[in-house]
């Protein structure tokens, strides 16, 4: 029976043996786990990297995006109020270019009194056509705003051909004792 028992012993199952493969199984097993488990970690925290580094250089691209923008939108800022000041500034030329025109031309007049610009319009003083043009009144209002003179004054200063047709009847009047405008 010890014989038997040997046998059996020898040939059955191991307890320890099973134990010990069990045992090594089940550490294979954490092992795995454990590898698993810090690759995932791994994986995920390099996911996160270039999550992070993705972010970053879309933040730097939008940033520079933006700093283009505004120096652009700086530049044209500049470009608009350069652009406004040599508009003000050939304005400005025009205007002192007719001034200085204006200026030639009223010199011109007062030495030559045949004067016509380009137009044909007459500012020879001398005529009442051109003393119109030039002052904008008749020569005898003229002289009564600015030289202090009477109605009568006025008109027997001047020839007839400096005269309106109206001045011409209201000297005709006063010479002739009526009332100028119809006065009574």
């Amino acid at each position: 029976m010890l014989g038997l028992t040997l046998l059996l012993t020898a040939c059955g199952p191991n307890p320890s043996a099973s134990k010990s493969s069990s045992s090594k199984a089940r550490s294979e097993s954490v092992a795995k786990a454990k590898a698993a488990s810090v690759s995932k970690r791994k994986a995920k925290a390099k996911a996160a990297s270039i999550a992070k580094t993705k972010a970053d250089n879309e933040s730097k691209a939008k940033a520079s995006s933006q700093s283009a923008a505004d120096a652009s939108s700086k530049s044209a800022a500049q470009a608009a109020a350069s652009s406004s000041n040599v508009a003000a500034q050939q304005a400005s030329s025009s205007s002192s270019a007719v001034q200085q025109s204006n200026t030639q031309q009223q010199a011109a007049q007062s030495s030559s009194p045949n004067i016509q610009n380009q137009s044909g319009i007459s500012y020879d003083t001398n005529t009442l056509t051109g003393f119109l043009n030039t002052y904008g009144v008749s020569p005898a209002l003229y002289k009564m705003q600015h030289d202090g003179m009477s109605a009568k004054e006025a008109l027997n200063s001047l020839p007839d051909e400096m005269l309106t047709f109206g001045e011409q009847q209201t000297k005709w009047q006063l010479d002739h004792g009526g009332k100028p405008d119809g006065q009574q």
